[in-house]
């Protein structure tokens, strides 16, 4: 999974903070899964699919989805996010096959499986994975997913940390990029809609410690952790209301596909 703006590079940015994800994070991230799995019952009877999840992190999506479908492969890059999903007691979850995979080489056949998930995974920052995830499935198979939109109140905040800073500003998906890419892929019947959660914290603290737990900004090297954490600090605070706490709100684009 990725946070608001930041996509996961190679390698294994997670590793270290896999238990701070799933206590700070993943709790925020459960109604975000839960319009996938929305997306997925209203377009095949998932009792009967064979699905593969990519990007599973901590289970956000897995624990929700699994124990409807038929049989679930979940893969992550992080072996310890996938240990720590591993152990939640949800019914069904003792059938899932879990995979260490990159999305780009899934270690599955080709034509292997009827649905293929991911809920803010970088599926679609990558060409080589949406054709990756388009081998796997079969004729008729769908592809369904969520991923950030480009006009949202974190997203504002956490563009204008980098505006102080001097950084240029992360790249943003709207839904006709999403459309784009699924097509550009060999995908049909694309279809995306847009979704606003509202995302509220206690206080700025409590924000501050959320976003900490996605781990140090891969490739960040101008600024200083402190740089980075202070004007944070001051960003965030604008956002606060008068009980202190931290109002934000996020968009995302659920999609869907066919092969």
């Amino acid at each position: 999974m990725t946070s608001p703006t930041e996509a996961t590079p190679p390698g294994h940015q997670y590793d270290a903070v896999a238990e701070d994800y799933d206590r700070l994070i993943r709790p925020r991230f459960d109604p975000v899964a839960a319009l996938v799995v929305d997306r997925v019952r209203d377009l095949t009877d998932v009792r009967r699919a064979e699905v593969v999840e990519i990007s599973a992190g901590t289970g956000a999506l897995t624990h929700q989805l699994a124990p409807l479908a038929a049989s679930y492969v979940a893969t992550d890059i992080s072996e310890p996010m996938l240990t720590v999903a591993r152990r939640y007691d949800v019914p069904g979850l003792a059938r899932v096959q879990w995979e260490v995979a990159d999305m780009e080489d899934l270690p599955l056949q080709a034509s292997s499986v009827d649905v293929a998930v991911s809920s803010l995974g970088p599926l679609l920052d990558s060409e080589r994975a949406l054709a990756e995830t388009r081998r796997v499935l079969r004729r008729g198979g769908l592809v369904a997913g969520v991923t950030w939109g480009d006009d949202y109140s974190e997203l504002a905040c956490l563009q204008e940390v980098r505006r102080r800073l001097g950084l240029p500003l992360r790249p943003t998906t709207s839904p006709a990029e999403v459309v784009e890419r699924l097509e550009r892929a060999g995908y049909r019947d694309v279809v995306v809609r847009g979704a606003r959660l509202p995302a509220v914290y206690s206080s700025v603290a409590a924000y501050l410690s959320y976003r900490q737990a996605f781990g140090p900004i891969p490739g960040l090297t101008s600024v200083t952790a402190d740089e980075m954490q202070a004007t944070l600090t001051e960003c965030v605070t604008e956002y606060a209301d008068q009980r202190g706490q931290v109002v934000l709100d996020w968009q995302l684009c659920v999609f869907s596909g066919q092969t």
